[in-house]
C-alpha cells in the first residue's frame, strides 16, 4: 500500500471515528419492531387535526402499513346526519387547521425516537411521488408531548398538502406542524456504523454510504422533497449520534423554517408592547433571510421612528457579515396595530361573542409581519425582504414551550 493510500485510509478511519463514535445513527441500535399505527383520535391528535399517528421506532414494512391507512378516504360516506360526522370531519376546527380540502385529507402525527433511515426514506418518497394516491398529500405533525427525532424527522419534513393537482403554485407547499410542547430533533441520516473492528472494505462501504446519505439529504431539500432551510440542513448534517439538533426556541424555528402551531396567539395570548414586538420581528427577520445575507444585530434594543408613509424603521442596527454593509430594518406601519387589535379580538375584549373561542391560525388573518432590510448607504438591488411566521412576534430566544396554547 502506497503512502497516498495509507493516508486515505487513515483519513477514512478518522471520519469513521468522528461520525460513528459512541454508537449508531438515527436511533437504529438493534432490530426494531414495527411502529404502531393508531387511527383512534386522541385529544393531542385532535388538537393537531391528525387522523393517523405513528408511534415507536420506524422499521421495515411501516410504509406498507401506513399506505393502507392513508389511501383510505376516511370521510367517504360521512354526511352531516352521520353519527361520526362531527368527530371525524370537524376535527378541522383545531387551530392547527390548514387551507384546502381538508375534509378528506389525512394528517399524520409522529411520535418516534427514530429507527430505520432506509424505511423513512421510502415513506418520504411515497409522500413526494405518490401523495395524490393519498387524496391530497400527507400533512404531518408532532403533537403536544410527543417527540420525533432522527429518522422520524425526515418523515415530518416531508409533510405536504396538494391543494390543486397539476397547479405548479400549489405543488410544493410544506405542511408540517410542530406543537410548542412537541420535540423535533434533527440528526444526520447516516447509515448504521459497523460494530467492532472493521476492515478497509467495510470502512470504505460505510464512508460511501455516509456520503450518499448526505447527498440524498441535500438533493431532497433542493427538490422540495423535504422542507428545510439551508441552515437547518447544516445543523442536521452536523448532528451526529448521539447528538441531536433540537428545535427549542422561536429563533430555531424561524431559522430552520419549522412551522409551530397551534400557539397561544390563536387565543389572544400576547403581552409585549410595541417596541418589544418590533425588536422581535426585526431580529427574527434577520434569522429568516437564509442565504440572502448574514445579518448580525447589535446587542442593544433598537429604536424605531417613522420611515416614510408606510413603515417604521431603525437607523442602522444590522451589519451583513459577508459584505460589511449596514442595514436598517423597516416594518410596515400597521403591523403592530393590526396584530394587537387581532389579539384583543381573540382574547374577546370588547366582543363577548369571540371570548374564549378557538379560532383558526393567524397566518390566514393577514397579520404575519413583513420586513424590509434597506442598506444605509444606497445601492442598487440591495434591499432584502422577509415574510415571517406569527411566532416571530416573540424574541428569538423565547422557548417554544412558552407559546403553548391552553389545554382544551
Amino acid at each position: 500500500m502506497g503512502a497516498d493510500e495509507r493516508a486515505l485510509t487513515e483519513e477514512g478511519r478518522m471520519i469513521f471515528r468522528a461520525l460513528g463514535v459512541l454508537g449508531v445513527v438515527c436511533g437504529v441500535a438493534t432490530a426494531s419492531v414495527a411502529a404502531d399505527i393508531e387511527t383512534d383520535m386522541t385529544e393531542p391528535m385532535r388538537e393537531m387535526g391528525c387522523t393517523v399517528r405513528l408511534t415507536g421506532e420506524i422499521a421495515e414494512g411501516d410504509l406498507d402499513r401506513l399506505r393502507s391507512v392513508l389511501q383510505q378516504n376516511f370521510g367517504e360516506g360521512i354526511l352531516p346526519d352521520h353519527p361520526d360526522f362531527r368527530e371525524i370531519v370537524f376535527r378541522n376546527l383545531s387551530p392547527a387547521v390548514d387551507y384546502g380540502d381538508f375534509f378528506f385529507t389525512h394528517r399524520l402525527c409522529l411520535n418516534s425516537p427514530g429507527g430505520s433511515v432506509a424505511e423513512a426514506k421510502k415513506i418520504v418518497q411515497y409522500m413526494r411521488a405518490d401523495a395524490r394516491a393519498a387524496l391530497g398529500g400527507v400533512p404531518t405533525a408532532v403533537a403536544r408531548g410527543d417527540r420525533c427525532e432522527g429518522a422520524c424527522a425526515l418523515v415530518f419534513l416531508a409533510g405536504r398538502f396538494l391543494r390543486f393537482e397539476n397547479t405548479p403554485a400549489y405543488e410544493n407547499r410544506p405542511n408540517a406542524l410542530l406543537h410548542p410542547e412537541g420535540v423535533l430533533g434533527l440528526q444526520a441520516p447516516l447509515p448504521v456504523r459497523p460494530e467492532g473492528s472493521v476492515d478497509d472494505s467495510q470502512l470504505a462501504a460505510w464512508v460511501q454510504g455516509a456520503a450518499d446519505s448526505v447527498a440524498w439529504l441535500t438533493q431532497a431539500v433542493a427538490e422540495k422533497t423535504l422542507f428545510l432551510t439551508s441552515d437547518g440542513v447544516a445543523q442536521m448534517i452536523g448532528a451526529v449520534a448521539p447528538g441531536m439538533a433540537r428545535v427549542e426556541t422561536v429563533g430555531d424555528a424561524v431559522r430552520w423554517g419549522i412551522e409551530v402551531e397551534p400557539t397561544q396567539l390563536s387565543f389572544g395570548g400576547y403581552d409585549p408592547d410595541r417596541e418589544t414586538f418590533l425588536n422581535a420581528v426585526c431580529r427574527n427577520a434577520a434569522l429568516g433571510l437564509g442565504d440572502a445575507a448574514d445579518l448580525e444585530a447589535g446587542p442593544e434594543s433598537m429604536t424605531f421612528e417613522a420611515a416614510g408613509e408606510d413603515h417604521v424603521g431603525t437607523t442602522g442596527g444590522f451589519v451583513d457579515a459577508l459584505s460589511g454593509r449596514e442595514y436598517s430594518c423597516l416594518v410596515e406601519t400597521f403591523s403592530w396595530q393590526d396584530f394587537s387589535s387581532l389579539m384583543d379580538m381573540r382574547a374577546g375584549e370588547g366582543n363577548p361573542h369571540t371570548r374564549g373561542l378557538e379560532l383558526t391560525r393567524l397566518r390566514y388573518a393577514g397579520t404575519a409581519p413583513r420586513v424590509i432590510f434597506r442598506a444605509v448607504d444606497p445601492c442598487q438591488d440591495c434591499d432584502l425582504m422577509a415574510e415571517l411566521p406569527d411566532i416571530a412576534a416573540y424574541p428569538p430566544d423565547t422557548p417554544l414551550a412558552v407559546l403553548s396554547p391552553p389545554v382544551n
